[in-house]
């Protein structure tokens, strides 16, 4: 019998660096610094980094707005279901803190300092990415109206960001006035 003579050949292995998140807690809410921004799970939920700037005024039940980084996990901010045309009323679950170095931020009609990633309600009718806006789009104010985005900046840096858990299902907040998705 004749054996079939059978090259085997060594596998190529391949060395990837990855950074690691760490976490700290700090006080009564997380605080997260990193050069990456993988989604992080925390408590069975998906945390991705779409984030604020600290002066980014947060709108409250009284019509007034809080900056972010003053919001405590015991506050209520106004929430809107798109789904169904309605306001609500919802509690912080968790803020969280992230020292950001390389990504920077998008800063909407001179206003509104948003990270790249988050999603604001756009013409009515979906969630787009910061970074997809264009000049013209138009987004939602905490009136119901349509607001036409006239300037898009990019800032570059290091800087704070904070993120809002919210307890509701909308999972939605005006930010500077402006409808975003959590």
């Amino acid at each position: 019998m004749k054996s079939k003579n059978k090259k085997y050949y060594k596998p190529k292995i391949i060395i990837k660096k990855i950074k690691l998140n760490f976490l700290q807690i700090s006080g009564n809410f997380h605080e997260i610094s990193n050069g990456f921004y993988p989604e992080i799970l925390m408590a069975g939920s998906c945390v991705s980094c779409d984030c604020f700037i600290r002066d980014t005024k947060i709108l409250l039940p009284d019509g007034k707005g809080k900056m972010i980084q003053n919001i405590s996990e015991s506050d209520e901010i106004v929430t809107y279901d798109v789904t169904n045309d309605k306001y609500d009323i919802c509690r912080i679950n968790k803020k969280i803190k992230y020292t950001r170095v390389d990504k920077g931020y998008l800063i909407i009609n001179g206003e509104l300092k948003i990270t790249g990633n988050h999603r604001l309600w756009v013409n009515n009718s979906k969630w787009i990415r910061a970074d997809d806006l264009k000049v013209n789009d138009f987004v939602m104010n905490n009136s119901k109206n349509k607001v036409k985005i006239t300037k898009i900046e990019r800032v570059d840096g290091r800087f704070d960001t904070y993120f809002l858990q919210l307890l509701n299902n909308y999972h939605t907040l005006f930010a500077d006035n402006i409808l975003v998705h959590e």
